[in-house]
């Protein structure tokens, strides 16, 4: 499960982002620790967003609370997630971003401390004034060799 690091936010003297009629697409959180980010995230997805995390299956449509819940409570204390270098793309009502983030945290079972970066791409669209998340694209590369591992050692 992968959280999204794109909210609608007013233009304002400490907005980031690009500016669309008012509105600009900004970082949530230009770093932050997240207890429940996907939970609180929720409202920022479509019902029918497709999003591609780093979880099986393939494919999740939409925010899944309670699966969201059962994995944040495989990690022993708070996940910190560090956007880095993202890109924003605006053309009417849609927007596409792109980047790093970084994830680090405890896990509870078997006990590790995962820190790796990872690819995040975002599709929003503006709906009813607000910007939606449509689609959620998170990945991290692997060997191309016979082991085909993930590259958890790769930094930006």
């Amino acid at each position: 499960v992968a959280t999204s690091p794109l909210v609608r936010r007013r233009c304002g003297r400490r907005s980031h982002g690009p500016r669309c009629g008012g509105t600009s697409i900004a970082l949530a959180f230009p770093a932050c620790t997240c207890a429940q980010p996907r939970h609180r995230q929720g409202p920022a997805y479509t019902g029918d967003a497709a999003i591609f995390n780093l979880a099986p299956p393939l494919r999740h449509i939409g925010i899944d609370v309670p699966e969201t819940r059962a994995w944040l409570d495989t990690w022993d204390g708070p996940i910190t997630i560090e956007p880095r270098d993202f890109t924003v793309r605006v053309t009417g009502e849609t927007a596409v971003a792109w980047g790093y983030m970084r994830m680090q945290g405890t896990k509870i079972d078997p006990p590790a401390k995962p820190n790796f970066w990872m690819r995040e791409t975002l599709v929003l669209e503006r709906r009813g004034g607000a910007w939606r998340i449509v689609h959620e694209h998170t990945s991290v590369p692997f060997y191309m060799d016979a082991s085909t591992r993930p590259a958890f050692d790769l930094q930006p």
